[in-house]
């Protein structure tokens, strides 16, 4: 179970600067080191926590992202707290919706103990429509333009930032 700390711990610059530092490449513990100037003592906590949370994983004495610390740098990219200007594409962002979904989905299975695949899919069906009303909404506040299946930002919306986008 993952707590508060623990993710305090995980959105600190140390440990997301190891994150970044093995996300285009594998490395041995000493590149991270160098790439980092992180204190030993710092980067082995840092290691530890992130191979905890599966974040990261080791063979051969090299470090490499997991899909979770994919998924996990690119929320942290999305929310621009990792400025890294990564513009996703649609794959990538289906890619990672997913990835979000399944881990809601195993959370529910470990605390209902079963799911009906069904009927979660005639659920994931409707709250596409639920989207697309949402985007709709955001049209009609000038926020975004929609055209055919093209959905683009106006200068409003690229001023706001993501509370005052959500909070709408």
């Amino acid at each position: 179970m993952i707590s508060l700390d623990d993710l305090r711990k995980l959105l600190r610059r140390n440990t997301i600067d190891i994150l970044i530092s093995i996300k285009e490449k594998e490395r041995r513990w000493k590149e991270i080191k160098e790439d980092t100037s992180l204190p030993v003592a710092t980067l082995n906590r840092s290691i530890l926590l992130l191979k905890k949370f599966s974040l990261i994983s080791t063979k051969n004495e090299i470090y490499r992202l997991t899909w979770i610390g994919r998924l996990f740098l690119d929320i942290l990219s999305a929310l621009n707290i990792v400025k890294d200007g990564k513009k996703f594409s649609e794959d990538e962002i289906a890619k990672n919706s997913a990835l979000l979904t399944l881990i809601f989905i195993f959370s529910a299975l470990q605390a209902r103990g079963y799911l009906d695949l069904n009927k979660l899919e005639e659920c994931t069906i409707n709250e596409m429509d639920m989207i697309r009303n949402i985007m709709e909404s955001y049209a009609q506040e000038g926020l975004i333009k929609i055209r055919g299946n093209r959905v683009e930002i106006t200068d409003k919306f690229r001023n706001m930032d993501l509370i005052e986008i959500l909070s709408l």
